[in-house]
């Protein structure tokens, strides 16, 4: 892991750089690009280390079907004018969302002053969503099947979330999720309806596959667009 300039040299285009370290951990962990606002635009992927299982020469250990999902975000915008939108602070975003708060509604609603003490900070009514984009990826495509599992499977899913701002909320139609893991460290499993997953977290779930049909994991933007 680097950042140019700061931890190690730039790798320009074209050229290598040779990464060497011990794997003594485990788990559901992502790599991205710390050159410029690359990360936006989809230089990131995800890392699995699989656990070094202890092969027993009286029977074979049946490993667990896995599927890995890469969560993400895609706007037309060049990130250079995405970021530009974000440092001056304007509306434009809220606006193409429909979520921005005007005067008249905060008057009406008793927060004038709220309106006007967050207007003075630059702080924006939808500041933890507060970039619109076009389309919301998983393994960069808008949606994606995994027909190979069967009714009455437990399936572990390794989550990645690789977007640069979006937070997403998890959900499975087929029941509960098991979390079984954390940022690459076991968990003592917790089963849940749904869960938040924040940029940059990555978990490890186990879904049960139900019987005759098919069954959507869905992802959705925090803001609900």
């Amino acid at each position: 892991d680097g950042v140019p300039y700061l931890t190690t040299a730039p790798i320009p285009p074209g050229t290598t750089h040779l990464y060497k370290f011990a794997v003594v951990q485990n788990g559901t962990y992502w790599y991205h690009s710390h050159s410029a606002l690359q990360e936006q635009i989809g230089m990131y992927g995800a890392l699995i280390f699989k656990k070094r299982e202890l092969q027993s020469s009286s029977k074979n250990i049946e490993a667990e079907p896995e599927y890995t999902l890469v969560l993400s975000e895609w706007t037309d915008e060049k990130s250079k004018v995405v970021e530009r939108h974000l440092r001056s602070a304007n509306d434009w975003f809220a606006i193409k969302k429909g979520s921005m708060q005007s005067y008249a509604e905060a008057i009406q609603k008793g927060y004038f002053k709220t309106k006007v003490t967050n207007e003075w900070k630059r702080m924006k009514a939808m500041d933890v969503s507060d970039v619109y984009y076009e389309k919301f990826l998983i393994n960069g495509h808008p949606e994606t099947t995994a027909p190979q599992f069967k009714a009455g499977q437990k399936v572990k899913l390794h989550i990645v979330n690789g977007g640069a701002s979006t937070y997403f909320w998890l959900q499975f139609a087929g029941g509960k999720l098991t979390v079984v893991g954390n940022d690459g460290n076991d968990v003592e499993p917790v089963e849940v309806d749904r869960m938040i997953i924040a940029p940059a977290e990555t978990y490890d779930l186990e879904v049960t596959i139900p019987e005759n049909r098919s069954y959507e994991f869905r992802a959705t933007s925090e803001d609900r667009t």
